[in-house]
Protein backbone atom coordinates (compact mmCIF):
# COMPACT_ATOMS: atom_id res chain seq x y z
CA UNK A 1 0.00 0.00 0.00
CA UNK A 2 1.19 3.11 -0.94
CA UNK A 3 0.87 5.69 1.68
CA UNK A 4 0.86 9.20 -0.28
CA UNK A 5 4.43 9.40 0.13
CA UNK A 6 5.66 7.77 -2.76
CA UNK A 7 6.85 5.26 -0.32
CA UNK A 8 5.41 1.79 0.34
CA UNK A 9 4.43 0.82 4.10
CA UNK A 10 2.86 -2.58 4.76
CA UNK A 11 -0.84 -2.17 6.05
CA UNK A 12 -1.12 -4.15 8.84
CA UNK A 13 1.33 -5.48 10.81
CA UNK A 14 -0.09 -9.32 10.39
CA UNK A 15 1.03 -8.72 6.59
CA UNK A 16 4.73 -7.84 7.59
CA UNK A 17 5.13 -10.87 10.04
CA UNK A 18 3.63 -12.92 7.03
CA UNK A 19 6.52 -11.57 4.57
CA UNK A 20 8.89 -12.17 7.23
CA UNK A 21 7.85 -15.88 7.30
CA UNK A 22 8.47 -16.36 3.86
CA UNK A 23 12.29 -15.98 4.19
CA UNK A 24 14.35 -18.85 5.83
CA UNK A 25 15.65 -17.45 8.72
CA UNK A 26 19.62 -17.77 7.96
CA UNK A 27 18.72 -15.64 4.62
CA UNK A 28 16.87 -12.71 6.41
CA UNK A 29 20.30 -10.79 6.85
CA UNK A 30 20.75 -11.10 3.21
CA UNK A 31 16.97 -9.95 1.99
CA UNK A 32 17.61 -6.72 4.76
CA UNK A 33 21.02 -6.31 2.96
CA UNK A 34 19.29 -6.09 -0.66
CA UNK A 35 16.34 -4.31 0.29
CA UNK A 36 18.93 -1.36 1.96
CA UNK A 37 21.35 -1.53 -1.08
CA UNK A 38 18.00 -0.99 -2.94
CA UNK A 39 17.06 1.86 -1.14
CA UNK A 40 20.62 3.50 -1.73
CA UNK A 41 20.79 2.64 -5.05
CA UNK A 42 16.93 4.26 -5.99
CA UNK A 43 16.75 7.18 -3.36
CA UNK A 44 18.03 10.65 -3.88
CA UNK A 45 19.98 12.57 -1.47
CA UNK A 46 16.67 14.03 0.16
CA UNK A 47 14.88 10.80 0.75
CA UNK A 48 17.37 9.53 1.99
CA UNK A 49 17.72 11.74 4.40
CA UNK A 50 14.34 11.17 5.19
CA UNK A 51 14.29 6.68 5.19
CA UNK A 52 17.46 7.35 6.77
CA UNK A 53 17.07 4.97 9.67
CA UNK A 54 15.20 2.86 7.52
CA UNK A 55 18.53 2.48 5.38
CA UNK A 56 20.95 2.22 8.26
CA UNK A 57 18.77 -0.38 9.95
CA UNK A 58 18.62 -2.47 7.13
CA UNK A 59 21.99 -1.93 6.34
CA UNK A 60 23.08 -2.83 9.89
CA UNK A 61 20.55 -5.85 9.91
CA UNK A 62 22.61 -7.07 6.26
CA UNK A 63 25.28 -8.94 5.80
CA UNK A 64 28.54 -7.00 7.02
CA UNK A 65 30.44 -5.83 3.86
CA UNK A 66 33.68 -7.27 3.51
CA UNK A 67 35.16 -4.47 0.43
CA UNK A 68 36.56 -1.61 2.18
CA UNK A 69 34.90 1.08 -0.22
CA UNK A 70 31.64 -0.45 1.29
CA UNK A 71 32.42 -0.42 5.00
CA UNK A 72 33.67 2.86 5.03
CA UNK A 73 30.04 4.10 3.82
CA UNK A 74 28.35 2.26 6.04
CA UNK A 75 30.30 3.42 8.85
CA UNK A 76 29.51 7.30 7.33
CA UNK A 77 25.86 5.99 7.52
CA UNK A 78 25.86 4.97 10.56
CA UNK A 79 27.45 8.09 11.71
CA UNK A 80 24.97 10.62 9.75
CA UNK A 81 22.06 8.17 11.67
CA UNK A 82 23.85 9.14 15.01
CA UNK A 83 23.81 12.77 14.40
CA UNK A 84 20.49 12.79 13.32
CA UNK A 85 19.47 10.88 16.64
CA UNK A 86 21.08 12.89 18.83
CA UNK A 87 19.54 15.94 17.27
CA UNK A 88 16.30 14.31 18.07
CA UNK A 89 17.77 13.11 21.80
CA UNK A 90 16.93 9.91 21.00
CA UNK A 91 20.05 8.79 22.94
CA UNK A 92 19.31 4.95 22.55
CA UNK A 93 19.07 5.10 18.68
CA UNK A 94 22.68 6.80 19.14
CA UNK A 95 23.90 4.82 21.23
CA UNK A 96 22.97 1.69 18.29
CA UNK A 97 24.23 3.59 15.40
CA UNK A 98 27.88 4.66 17.28
CA UNK A 99 28.51 0.66 18.24
CA UNK A 100 28.41 -0.46 14.37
Amino acid sequence: NEDGSGQYVFVHDKIQEAASLLTAPGDAHVLHNWVGQTLMEYLDAKDLGVSLFVVVNLLNEGTLPTEKSKRIELAELNCRACNAAMEMAAFESVARYADI
